[in-house]
């Protein structure tokens, strides 16, 4: 399981709140063949300019795996040809 560095229940930043800076949402999807956790370094690194980031797996076949967490424990679903 892949890991990323984050500080939770952070309060926004003061430009955020002060400096009328606006904070961007993104839906993030990662398109045929990967999965959101092969793109987290690009997620992380729109957040850090200010972007909300939604990044999403898709359950239909379209990505290379997904974590089923509707399942506990939670399982990784593979997908092949």
């Amino acid at each position: 399981q892949e890991r990323i560095q984050v500080v939770k229940d952070q309060p926004l930043h003061k430009d955020f709140t002060e400096g009328g800076k606006k904070l961007t949402p993104i839906f993030f999807s990662h398109g045929l063949i990967l999965n959101r956790t092969y793109y987290s370094g690009m997620c992380r690194e729109l957040a850090s300019y200010g972007c909300i980031v939604y990044a999403f797996d898709h359950t239909d076949g379209s990505s290379s795996y997904f974590q089923d967490t509707t399942v506990d424990p939670p399982k990784d679903v593979f997908y092949s040809d």
